[in-house]
């Protein structure tokens, strides 16, 4: 049986909840609304696990030294500019995980 793949807006959510979380701990009222968001549909907690699972996985790549991938030092983005397009980032690789 083949898995269709979540909404954008589904993985668009999962991306941004992510990202919350690695923000810090939430707060009651953000604990309360996620909870929520994950029960009111069964895609949203799978989402949410592909989501962490790709982002897990990009944190790994910064243990990557730059010349093991080919780049000079120099070519190594900022953290702060990093986090800019890491939603997006885990939308699409989530997306293509589920293809």
């Amino acid at each position: 049986m083949t898995r269709s793949a979540p909404p954008a807006a589904v993985l668009e959510a999962a991306a941004a909840w992510r990202a919350r979380h690695d923000d810090g701990p939430l707060s009651a009222a953000e604990e309360t609304e996620f909870f929520q968001w994950l029960e009111a549909d069964a895609r949203h907690a799978a989402a949410f696990q592909e989501m962490d699972a790709t982002w897990s996985a990009l944190d790994r790549t910064r243990e990557i030294s730059p010349a093991a991938l080919g780049l000079a030092p120099a070519c190594r983005p900022r953290a702060a500019a990093s986090r800019r397009w890491l939603p997006v980032a885990l939308g699409v690789a989530a997306a293509l995980a589920v293809l």
